[in-house]
């Protein structure tokens, strides 16, 4: 947790002066990073041209999780990832999974995708083994190839795997950590808050796809802009008064800082394939309390109940400086 805060201090140049008006603030946040005591099935079917079949019960909303479940079937495999297909989701045939949420898709899907994908390789090597008399340890994948000490055979004169429905389960409690820091200047006249620049660092144990894993943080923190500066549910004698987005205001383009930076965090330290762990949601969590910091920094109030309107900063800095 240190060694984020620092990374994130020094990409906001934490020891510079800043201008009248102009704050810093820094948080850091903990989350469950998916699974703890979910479990999820996964099926991988391998065909005689070297092609693979991936069956989940993850549901794709625009996280990723199709490409990332793909990669990690294509890394075990020794297979191309063009190779990898995921089929569609169907109750009568597609492995349990108990939901898609709380960030557990790379985590515990992915494991148990991973531990599918490792049962259809050692079917492969046992039966190549067979082929050419060598012992299914000293053999490997990759290329579309069995390759051993005596040589190599191509994967299409083995037998076809059978299918393998494995289950995947973490019975531990796992935590994620979420760095943000942000620069920030306060209109003191309007109460307008306007973010100069916004750093935050994700943890993820192992980025499985780097982009979207970027993408999934800057998603993440452009959700906790929204609810620390702008969404607010109004009601008048027990009526919603903006049920709608025409006047419930969500983040834009326009509400984005004028500097935005996303780092991932890699430790390998994840219970997912590969060291990974859950990440998305740990982008949301320190903009609350790293705005809130950065404007008592800025003009002097701290204001502990969002969102952070400018009729709400305004009518704090008017009784402040009444009671000055």
């Amino acid at each position: 947790m240190k060694q984020g805060l620092r990374k994130v201090a020094r990409a906001l140049d934490w020891k510079k002066a800043s201008r009248p008006n102009v704050g810093k603030g820094l948080s850091v946040c903990l989350k469950d990073a998916g699974g703890t005591y979910k479990v999820a099935g996964a099926t991988v079917k391998m065909s005689s041209d070297g092609s693979a079949v991936l069956l989940t019960g993850t549901v794709e909303v625009g996280q990723g999780s199709r490409t990332a479940l793909s990669q990690v079937v294509a890394e075990e495999l020794g297979i191309k990832l063009e190779q990898v297909s995921v089929a569609q989701l169907d109750t009568d045939v597609t492995p349990f999974d108990v939901s898609t949420s709380a960030s557990s898709s790379m985590t515990v899907m992915g494991l148990a995708t991973q531990r599918a994908a490792q049962d259809v390789k050692k079917q492969l090597l046992r039966a190549a083994a067979k082929v050419m008399g060598e012992k299914a340890d000293g053999l490997s994948l990759k290329g579309c190839r069995v390759r051993g000490a005596k040589g190599r055979g191509c994967l299409t004169a083995t037998s076809s795997p059978k299918e393998q429905d494995r289950g995947a389960g973490l019975s531990h409690h796992l935590l994620g950590g979420g760095w943000g820091g942000v620069e920030l200047e306060v209109d003191p006249d309007t109460g307008v808050i306007r973010i100069l620049k916004y750093v935050s660092m994700a943890d993820v144990g192992r980025a499985i796809n780097p982009l979207q894993a970027e993408g999934q943080d800057e998603g993440g923190v452009m959700f906790g802009l929204g609810h620390t500066l702008l969404e607010e549910m109004v009601y008048e004698n027990g009526q919603l008064l903006n049920p709608n987005l025409v006047d419930y205001r969500v983040p834009a383009f326009h509400d984005m800082p004028e500097q935005f930076i996303s780092e991932l965090v890699e430790s390998g330290n994840g219970p997912g394939p590969f060291g990974a762990k859950g990440m998305g949601e740990g982008g949301v969590l320190p903009a609350a309390s790293a705005i809130a910091a950065a404007l008592d920094d800025a003009v002097g109030v701290r204001i502990c109940d969002l969102p952070l309107t400018p009729p709400k900063v305004w009518r704090h800095l008017q009784e402040r400086d009444s009671a000055g």
